[in-house]
């Protein structure tokens, strides 16, 4: 079975980097994955964004079984996935520039 973020913020080893980056208390006071909801005074499109990103990150550690925390890709591989990640968004606005286009 895989291992979920729930999971991973869960772990000793997680709160341990916890405590080491905010102090002792910090792993008794943090929220877990299920606790973390969007707050009234919240800007509703960046919590709809984190909803996203965290989707995302499950659904990729769940296909894929690593994070962006794996060790296995050099920076030029971690750059070429990026180029590849931002062609495909320009061929997407390219498609919706065409639509709009069509609409005028």
């Amino acid at each position: 079975m895989m291992e979920t973020y729930a999971d991973r913020l869960n772990s000793e080893e997680f709160k341990k980097k916890l405590e080491k980056a905010m102090g002792p208390r910090a792993s008794d006071i943090r929220p877990t994955i299920t606790q973390i909801t969007a707050r009234e005074e919240s800007d509703r499109n960046v919590e709809e964004v984190v909803a996203q990103l965290r989707w995302r990150a499950e659904k990729g550690l769940q296909k894929y079984g690593v994070t962006t925390e794996r060790k296995d890709l050099s920076v030029l591989e971690w750059l070429q996935h990026l180029q590849e990640e931002l062609m495909d968004a320009s061929v997407y606005i390219e498609k919706l520039k065409s639509e709009i286009k069509q609409l005028e």
